[in-house]
């Protein structure tokens, strides 16, 4: 088998780095995931209206009926957050997404990648979230 590598310029390297999370993303999407950006890590708490700064991420699986919460390892980044917050989030197999609202350049990752994104009133609990998934 040949082998040709080429030279990835880089405007071509954002494109390449979206497209092997992609990939990525398909191969570990064996199950459902679903992300909330909430306040707080426990299950009263409300959603964080900055998605890319938000304190907590929850994970949801609909499958297992379990989730955890995870620390914003970005919420203190300078730029840039909102794409970084999804690479990590992909990387958990998340395939939905609930938050108040999100940037345009998370918007346009969040799409390419597949992702679902649901936009909702910063009122709602997280505990409110996860009964409407397991009753629906």
């Amino acid at each position: 088998m040949n082998i040709n590598f080429v030279r990835i310029e880089n405007s071509d390297k954002v494109s390449l780095q979206i497209f092997l999370i992609k990939i990525l993303f398909l191969l570990k999407l064996n199950k459902m995931k679903i992300s909330v950006s909430t306040q707080q890590n426990n299950l009263k708490s409300i959603v964080d209206e900055r998605f890319g700064r938000c304190n907590f991420f929850y994970i949801y699986d609909t499958e297992t009926k379990k989730g955890e919460f995870f620390e914003n390892p970005f919420k203190d980044g300078n730029h840039g957050v909102g794409t970084k917050i999804v690479e990590f989030l992909a990387n958990k197999s998340v395939s939905e997404i609930f938050a108040t609202e999100v940037g345009e350049k998370a918007a346009e990752m969040l799409s390419k990648l597949n992702m679902k994104t649901n936009i909702m009133n910063k009122d709602n609990t997280l505990e409110g979230i996860i009964s409407n998934l397991i009753t629906n």
